[in-house]
């Protein structure tokens, strides 16, 4: 479940953040980065599994798509989570970056 107060404006300080109701997103848990797609849309990417969800407010709480990153990731079977933890955009570019720590084993 992913929670938004206000909306995702362009590029701005958190200081500068419109604020307003808050809407509750579905179809995911522990939402771990975003990026805004521009239109109130924004896409959303979890630690538990290697989807990035879109969503579009107007069209309501679940996703209005979604994209599979497992075989563009090539994750096996015994480690099957990139762990993705969080994205940043430079003009048309989004950055997705996944956890560089080191599992249980070392």
């Amino acid at each position: 479940m992913v929670l938004m107060a206000g909306s995702l404006p362009g590029p701005t300080s958190a200081a500068g953040a419109e604020s307003g109701p808050l809407r509750t997103f579905r179809g995911l848990c522990d939402a771990s980065g975003g990026v805004d797609a521009g239109d109130g849309c924004f896409w959303v990417a979890g630690d538990e599994d290697n989807v990035l969800r879109l969503y579009d407010p107007a069209a309501g709480d679940q996703p209005v798509r979604t994209l599979a990153l497992d075989s563009f990731l090539a994750v096996q079977a015994k480690s099957p989570e990139a762990d993705i933890e969080g994205a940043a955009r430079m003009g048309d570019i989004v950055y997705w970056i996944t956890s560089h720590g080191r599992n249980k084993d070392g």
